[in-house]
């Protein structure tokens, strides 16, 4: 059974879509239909578990849960030092992070991005128990605005929360900047920091500016009218690996996105987008002022949004994609079984030599048998191990076991075939000589 257990140290709105996804993905795979909102009362020591935070993870493990997927919606040890400056505090989450990669059973990824910082950091290969999935909270556009008229005034908005990385203000700076070109542009501002945000406006000097709190499922009826939506972000590594929700928010509403290229993934998906707009800095580019006074082509525009919620941001093409990967796993180990079971055939012509040919073997040949013999030894170490847990599913699931075990053994095996093949050739030239 999947059971979901609830974070308040999340984002609720997108904490209960990206959660629901993953526990779709597990019950197409064939795992029982799941259950959220639970107590841990409710749960079983054998239930999977989807932890939304590393924190979470190891609470849940040290209480018995080993049977836990991962959700790393973010990176949390960069966040915490980036909100409260604490080195410790950093170097804490990095050690619960590694734990809980180490230790899930699954780990989900909202970028490829965050996959390789998060693995070039530890040092760790997750590749075949991690699976990508960008963070959206709406996957379809059927009440996508298609009125040319959405289209014919320059206004902007702002979504989201004052968090530091967000980059609220220098968001009004780059706003600031449009209302020199266009003095008729408007800017709306949805936040639940209503009062700081209106303190920050007056403050900036903004003109045309509202700041409203809008429920989450009210969103695409509030951005009916908006052209242009902000995400901007810094060069950082929080950024670099973030997937916002607001970019599926806005594109579902026909919000043409103004975004930050440090949002790799995002811009990797839409270089080639013509009703896209990626800055490299806090100030309008060549591309966002022609889009201000240019028509825009809305069937142009729609088809490539379509693209993204028929791939990027749709649920079902990703519950494919799991079970391709769940059947790329399983074919891997039996082929890892298999290429196990090799070992035996190099051992037996070792022994034939050793039974055969010790005896024309000359002291130059004494470093490079020990050499073998070592390799022998390892080699079939490492058989019986995996045949012993031939059928240990959690021992064939775990990469970080698995994966260090065959690095050496494919490294030592090459070697022992290329020493081998030295011995039997001079075994077989001393024989003729003889």
């Amino acid at each position: 059974m999947i059971k979901i257990v609830r974070s308040s140290s999340t984002n609720a709105e997108v904490t209960d879509y990206y959660l629901d996804v993953i526990a779709s993905l597990m019950e197409a795979c064939g795992e029982k239909k799941y259950e959220d909102d639970v107590d841990l009362k409710q749960c079983k020591m054998e239930d999977i578990i989807i932890a939304p935070t590393a924190v979470d993870f190891v609470k849940l493990y040290f209480k018995g849960y080993k049977n836990q997927i991962y959700w790393m919606q973010g990176i949390d040890a960069e966040e915490s030092y980036m909100r409260n400056g604490s080195k410790l505090r950093k170097y804490v989450l990095d050690v619960i992070t590694r734990f809980a990669m180490k230790r899930a059973m699954a780990i989900f990824y909202v970028s490829e991005e965050m996959k390789k910082y998060e693995e070039g950091k530890f040092g760790i290969s997750t590749d075949r128990k991690c699976f990508i999935m960008p963070c959206f909270n709406v996957s379809r556009i059927e009440a996508l605005q298609v009125d040319e008229r959405k289209y014919k005034k320059n206004i902007f908005t702002y979504v989201g929360s004052l968090s530091k990385w967000q980059c609220f203000e220098e968001t009004l700076d780059f706003y600031k900047q449009i209302e020199k070109i266009d003095p008729n542009a408007e800017l709306k501002i949805f936040t639940f920091a209503k009062d700081e945000a209106r303190r920050i406006v007056e403050r900036k000097s903004i003109n045309n500016c509202t700041v409203l709190s809008v429920a989450p499922e009210m969103m695409t009826e509030a951005l009916a009218d908006v052209k242009f939506g902000f995400v901007l972000r810094e060069e950082d590594p929080v950024n670099c690996v973030a997937t916002p929700t607001k970019l599926s928010s806005y594109l579902s509403a026909g919000v043409i996105p103004i975004f930050s290229k440090y949002l790799k993934d995002f811009y990797n998906r839409t270089n080639s987008f013509e009703y896209v707009v990626p800055v490299s800095d806090f100030n309008p580019s060549e591309k966002l002022q022609k889009l201000l006074v240019e028509e825009i082509d809305t069937k142009k525009l729609i088809s490539e949004y379509r693209e993204l919620f028929n791939t990027y941001y749709n649920p079902q093409y990703y519950i494919k994609k799991y079970k391709e990967k769940k059947k790329s796993n399983s074919r891997l180990d039996e082929d890892w079984k298999q290429l196990f079971e090799l070992c035996r055939e190099p051992a037996k012509y070792l022994s034939k030599m050793y039974r055969n040919g010790m005896d024309v073997l000359d002291v130059v040949d004494i470093s490079i048998l020990r050499t073998i013999n070592s390799k022998y030894r390892f080699i079939m170490a490492a058989s019986k191990e995996v045949n012993s847990h031939a059928k240990d599913k959690k021992f064939l699931r775990d990469p970080a076991e698995i994966m260090e075990v065959w690095n050496k053994y494919d490294k030592e095996i090459r070697e022992l075939k290329e020493n081998l093949f030295y011995l039997i050739i001079k075994w077989k030239m001393d024989s003729i000589i003889d």
